[in-house]
């Protein structure tokens, strides 16, 4: 995630929302993808248990503003609270500070 917010453009320190469930974060105007999304959005689903437990974050309304960028650790947990059109990515440790991106659209 620490790459990813980098090359966003945020600059403030980024960590695990583990056990605070979701952190917020401004996505700087004139950086890459600036002018389309407003706010990455961080959620850690390990500790919930069902997608029910995402009215918690105020899900629904999350989904509906199409200016968030939102990244899921954990989605299995929460797999029925997934919209259909969804991009599914994996980041796998490859070397001390070298991760391995896949995803598909599901």
């Amino acid at each position: 995630m620490k790459c990813v917010a980098s090359i966003l453009g945020i600059t403030e320190v980024v960590t695990s929302p583990t056990f605070i469930l979701e952190k917020v974060y401004i996505i700087p105007r004139g950086s890459i993808l600036g002018e389309r999304f407003t706010k990455l959005i961080h959620i850690d689903a390990y500790r919930l248990e069902g997608g029910k437990e995402m009215r918690a974050l105020d899900w629904d309304a999350l989904l509906l503003d199409e200016h968030n960028l939102i990244f899921i650790e954990w989605p299995e947990q929460v797999k029925e609270a997934m919209p259909k059109d969804i991009i599914n990515l994996s980041f796998e440790y490859a070397g001390e500070g070298v991760r391995q991106i896949t995803g598909d659209l599901i």
